[in-house]
C-alpha cells in the first residue's frame, strides 16, 4: 500500500509542477509551482480535513469510507487525463515536423 502511495504522490507532484510551468507565463513559473503547491498542500489538506470530519460525524464511517473512495476515482481519472493530455502535447511539440507545401515543391520543378 505504502508504494503505491508514494508513487501516487511522486506522480502528482510531478504532473502539477508540469501544469503549473504550461499555465505560467514567462518569468513567473517558480512563482505559479508555490502557489500550486500552496493550494494543493495548504488549503486542499484543510478542506480535505473539514469535509471529511464533517461527513463522518453526520453520515458515519462507511459514508466516509465511500465518499473517499468515489473523490479518489474521480481525481486519479482526472489525473490521469492530465499526464496524458500533457504527455500528448509534449511529444507532439518534440517530434512534429512542419509540413511542406507540395504546391510549391511544383512551381520550383516548373522554373
Amino acid at each position: 500500500g505504502e508504494a503505491v502511495g508514494g508513487v501516487c504522490v511522486a506522480l502528482l507532484e510531478a504532473m502539477l509542477a508540469l501544469k503549473a510551468n504550461e499555465l505560467a507565463p514567462s518569468g513567473a513559473k517558480a512563482f505559479f509551482q508555490g502557489l500550486a503547491f500552496g493550494l494543493q498542500r495548504g488549503l486542499g489538506n484543510a478542506a480535505g480535513a473539514l469535509v471529511g470530519g464533517w461527513v463522518y460525524h453526520s453520515y458515519g464511517s462507511v459514508w466516509c469510507f465511500r465518499a473517499g473512495a468515489i473523490i479518489a476515482a474521480a481525481s486519479a481519472a482526472i489525473a490521469i487525463f492530465m499526464v496524458v493530455s500533457t504527455r500528448y502535447k509534449f511529444v507532439v511539440e518534440q517530434y512534429a515536423t512542419p509540413l511542406q507545401d507540395k504546391d510549391d515543391d511544383c512551381l520550383d520543378d516548373e522554373h
